[in-house]
């Protein structure tokens, strides 16, 4: 697979889960009467300063950039590659939809509350998907091919 329609792929899929994130928000907010929580903190509503939360996404966000297509393109079979095409799109648009909150919000929308987890959304549940798709991959995976 080529490397740029290698990483065009992660980018386009992401910005697809980006944008279905920012959309369930919009709806949820809007037409369901669902409770919403606004975290201003990170993970499980860890307090952090907003300046460096958004400076930590944008680098995570470019590491999965540049280190997603070695790894990629390191996998021994084109199905295994798709997986983790998937797996870094989901993450990165995970990643860009709750960094799109924090920018324009000033906190990161939650609202699917399942009572003995904190309150989470939709871009959680991708970077949390994502991670899981990986760690499967790179714990099945025998040995990367050299170039």
């Amino acid at each position: 697979m080529k490397t740029i329609r290698v990483m065009n792929s992660v980018f386009v899929f992401g910005l697809f889960f980006a944008f279905f994130d920012q959309l369930s928000k919009i709806f949820v907010q809007n037409y369901t009467p669902l409770p919403i929580a606004f975290n201003t903190g990170v993970a499980f509503s860890i307090p952090i300063p907003q300046g460096i939360q958004i400076a930590v996404t944008i680098i995570l966000l470019l590491c999965i950039i540049v280190f997603g297509k070695k790894f990629i393109l390191s996998m021994d079979s084109l199905k295994k590659q798709k997986y983790v095409i998937l797996a870094l799109a989901l993450i990165f648009g995970g990643g860009l939809g709750n960094l799109m909150d924090r920018i324009n919000l000033g906190h990161v929308v939650d609202f699917i509350d399942v009572g003995v987890w904190p309150v989470f959304n939709l871009a959680d549940s991708f970077v949390t998907i994502g991670a899981i798709v990986l760690g499967v991959l790179l714990v099945t995976t025998s040995s990367p091919k050299t170039s």
